[in-house]
């Protein structure tokens, strides 16, 4: 049989007689796209992939954008920036933080992450491995302005005795409220160093006498205003219409005993008086002139 005819029958046999395309190799990379990728995959490499992870794209880019577009900046300090980032979006809600620059959003992520660890009940030092080493220092400067934070915040203004005790006082009475301050936080137990204490004897410990002086002043100046401010807010909100009631009855004893003799020193009517003080008055009614 010719090949015509077995060509006829089975068809062309597939691959034979057909043309191979070549395929045009990519152009070559220029010096400086060439360096970009060697500079990111130097920082991939130092950073690791782990740790890229837990790094938003979007901050990856920040930080790293001069050194892979042109070559600048420490490619050692680039790396410690990456490593904290990640730390801070892994433990902290950095990210979520609304602050008006880095550096104060920074400020309260580590505030939130200190209180967060105290409200667990660890009063303990900071271990090294517990935050990223470049963060160390600023952590351990924070620890006891967030003691502070946390004994004001959460023990001395959800302390309804103690606002009760300074509400009784006035407000120049710096010892005695002071004083009661101390002593609700030496009733706040806690564990530090494998042993038993309370919150004052520890912070004492801790700053000093003269600075532990100072932390009593502030509280007792954010927790007096803050009774003091709660007290007029429910007062307000509740107590109205019983004190209405009692001063209707000063009131009425004094238009009775005593609005005759002043309006004869006012050289005005009694009415006019009486209007006057009315309108004068916190419970002023609403009368039209």
């Amino acid at each position: 049989m010719s090949k015509k005819a077995i060509k006829n029958i089975f068809g062309s046999i597939p691959g034979r007689n057909r043309k191979v395309r070549s395929e045009t190799p990519p152009p070559p990379m220029s010096d400086m796209d060439a360096a970009k990728l060697r500079r990111r995959k130097e920082i991939r490499v130092r950073v690791g992939e782990t740790t890229l992870k837990q790094i938003p794209e979007s901050v990856f880019a920040a930080v790293t954008h001069d050194y892979i577009e042109n070559g600048l900046g420490d490619l050692t300090k680039i790396v410690i920036l990456l490593y904290e980032e990640a730390w801070l979006h892994t433990n902290t809600h950095f990210n979520a933080i609304e602050a008006s620059s880095r550096h104060a959003r920074f400020a309260r992520a580590v505030d939130d992450w200190l209180r967060t660890r105290l409200m667990a009940g660890n009063w303990e030092n900071i271990g090294m491995d517990e935050v990223p080493i470049s963060l160390y220092q600023t952590f351990v400067e924070r620890f006891h302005v967030a003691w502070e934070r946390y004994a004001i915040e959460v023990i001395l203004k959800n302390n309804h005795e103690l606002h009760g005790h300074i509400l009784l006082e006035h407000p120049d009475n710096v010892p005695i409220i002071e004083g009661k301050i101390a002593a609700t936080l030496r009733r706040f137990p806690i564990t530090r160093n494998g042993r038993r204490t309370n919150l004052a004897a520890a912070l004492q410990d801790r700053v000093g006498l003269t600075d532990y002086n100072a932390i009593l002043k502030r509280a007792r100046e954010d927790i007096s205003r803050y009774a003091r401010k709660r007290y007029i807010m429910e007062f307000q909100s509740t107590k109205p219409q019983a004190i209405r009631i009692k001063f209707d009855d000063f009131f009425n004893d004094l238009v009775k005993n005593h609005i005759p003799r002043l309006a004869e020193e006012e050289h005005v009517h009694p009415e006019l008086l009486i209007r006057a003080i009315r309108r004068t008055s916190w419970f002023a009614l609403d009368e039209e002139e």
